[in-house]
């Protein structure tokens, strides 16, 4: 039999049960003589070996662990034996979880004996803690951290584990937000100041209210936006729907694309957040109405990631980008059930902007082999249907049809290429504007006004204009 003690972490803390199976004759194992409770046992004569010398025999927590439940086991092999572990034994404890796992697959029996633990001792100091997340310092760096929650950290080992929590904790709190330390208030910022560490010091964060943060994740957008849409919160936003908000969405989808084209990291991560902003207003909006909620969003996405990652995730193969791409294609097609390829045509949305609608929408014709065998063959195509503009140019039945189809042969030239078509209209715009500017700033220059110029004036100016590109 393997009995658990909790030794709890003042001298006090020891359970009339922990005190009768530590004295009742068995062989006693204490993770740590680093405790009052080891005082204890000297002064009542009680015999027992501590495990702290694994410590400075392994590389990290999980090896020591290990080696502990290990140690534990062998010794479990000659009779009973108590195990006794600081605060209160249970599974919070990583030896202790250690242990019961490594006896269980020995066909070894367990009993723990609870005692006060660390955990129960910092929440009494702080006066009671109600759902708060508890963590042992040396899993804080990994962990995810919800401000809204108290935060209850324990087992500050030495000065380099308080650094690391520091750290983390300051990417989610002000540098001067109270906490405890023991019990005691001090800025977060002194986190890694104090006198001592050791495995009996705990840290309590209070939870912070949204108007005191200085970073925020995405369910604080979430609160956010419930805000405003609240009643008593903001006139237009309580009036948003899906439906009036798609001209928005749409403008700030090219602001993010304008900000990458602009190579500016700060515009980026703002424009990236207006966009977010939508994500989560309609994400409101579906839960107003029972549609849906931000957790279904995320778990959309995730669960379509990970199922059109079976490459990543499951035992399927992709060596290149063409094995992901045609990957994702035939996964898409069997979740929407697609059964043609005129399906999968149609599925392409009609909102698109009509230059990358038509290139989706060729991308489908090729994945069955219904394309040019080369971008030369696409480009006669384009000269074909310019003739056949020209033909209808008197025609205006024709016409906008005809130009339909040499637009539609341009984006075949552009998709076969690999130039996204809507991006080359958009730089060539610029390039417009560009020369444009400086025909109108020639003309000022030269005190004459565009509307007073030839078309040939105007024409030589533009001519500068691009003879001045090609030298930069």
């Amino acid at each position: 039999m393997i009995t658990i003690v909790g030794l709890g972490v003042a001298r006090g803390d020891l359970t009339l049960g922990a005190l009768e199976a530590l004295t009742g004759g068995g062989q006693v194992l204490l993770r740590t003589a680093r405790t009052p409770a080891a005082d204890v046992l000297r002064e009542r004569g009680v015999a027992f070996s501590s495990l702290d010398a694994l410590y400075e025999e392994t590389e990290d927590y999980d090896e020591v662990n290990e080696a502990i439940a290990r140690a534990v086991l062998q010794a479990a092999q000659a009779g009973d034996v108590v195990f006794g572990v600081l605060g209160g034994g249970g599974i919070l404890d990583a030896s202790v979880r250690a242990v019961c796992g490594a006896a269980r697959r020995a066909g070894v029996p367990v009993r723990t004996l609870a005692g006060v633990g660390l955990y129960e001792r910092a929440a009494a100091q702080a006066g009671g803690l109600d759902n708060a997340c508890i963590l042992a310092a040396i899993d804080l760096p990994e962990a995810v951290v919800d401000v809204r929650r108290p935060l209850l950290v324990c087992e500050f080992a030495d000065r380099c584990t308080a650094s690391d929590a520091k750290l983390k904790l300051l990417d989610h709190y002000p540098a001067d937000w109270q906490v405890l330390w023991n019990g005691e208030p001090i800025a977060l910022a002194e986190l890694d100041r104090q006198a001592q560490y050791d495995h009996l010091c705990a840290l309590v964060v209070p939870p912070l209210p949204l108007l005191d943060a200085e970073r925020y994740d995405f369910a604080h957008l979430m609160e956010i936006v419930r805000r405003l849409r609240a009643p008593g919160g903001c006139p237009w936003d309580c009036e948003q729907t899906h439906a009036s908000m798609k001209a928005d969405l749409i403008e700030e989808a090219y602001e993010v694309l304008d900000a990458i084209d602009g190579d500016d990291p700060d515009r980026l991560a703002d424009e990236l957040g207006d966009l977010l902003l939508h994500v989560a207003m309609h994400a409101c909006i579906g839960e107003e109405h029972g549609e849906f909620s931000a957790q279904d969003v995320l778990t959309c996405i995730c669960s379509k990631m990970i199922r059109r990652h079976p490459h990543v995730f499951a035992q399927a193969q992709a060596e290149t980008s063409e094995d992901v791409l045609r990957n994702w294609e035939a996964i898409k097609k069997d979740e929407k059930s697609l059964r043609t390829q005129t399906e999968v045509m149609r599925d392409v949305p009609r909102t698109f902007p009509a230059l990358m609608r038509a290139a989706k929408v060729q991308k489908k014709a090729r994945d069955v082999g219904f394309d040019w065998d080369d971008a030369r063959e696409a480009l006669k195509k384009v000269r074909e249907e310019a003739d056949e503009v020209e033909e209808v140019l008197q025609d205006p039945e024709k016409l906008a049809g005809e130009l339909g189809d040499l637009l539609f042969a341009a984006v075949n030239v552009c998709r076969m290429k690999k130039v996204p078509p809507e991006l080359a209209l958009n730089a060539t715009t610029e390039k417009f504007i560009r020369r444009f500017s400086h025909i109108e700033e020639a003309a000022q220059a030269q005190g004459r006004n565009l509307r007073d110029m030839t078309l040939r004036e105007m024409d030589a100016l533009w001519e500068e204009a691009k003879a001045s590109e090609r030298k930069k």
